[in-house]
């Protein structure tokens, strides 16, 4: 995960990417790795995070976009199994624009 952030600012760099699209992934990185910071350092906990962090990574993939979003609007039962509240979950990927408000 965090080989991303210095991929990112290599496409900025560079302009091989639509300056839009980078910066969306960006808000992407960064509320995608705020998140996990609330799992355990666990292998489970790693797994379940991973999952959460795919599906906010989706997010900027138009083909995926629909199925990430369905998730994380959804119940997102892999924080649930943590412990970590999908309610707050929620409220930061608002807070970064990246699903809608309810």
């Amino acid at each position: 995960m965090r080989n991303y952030k210095k991929y990112i600012i290599v496409k900025i760099r560079f302009g091989s990417r639509k300056r839009r699209s980078c910066k969306c992934r960006l808000l992407n990185l960064v509320a995608a790795n705020k998140i996990a910071g609330q799992f355990p350092r666990t292998s489970e906990g790693a797994l379940f995070a991973g999952v959460i962090e795919r599906a906010i990574l989706d997010l900027a993939i138009p083909a995926e976009r629909d199925s990430a979003l369905s998730y994380l609007v959804g119940d997102i039962p892999h924080a649930k199994a943590f412990g970590v509240d999908p309610g707050w979950v929620k409220k930061v990927l608002r807070q970064y624009r990246l699903i809608p408000p309810c």
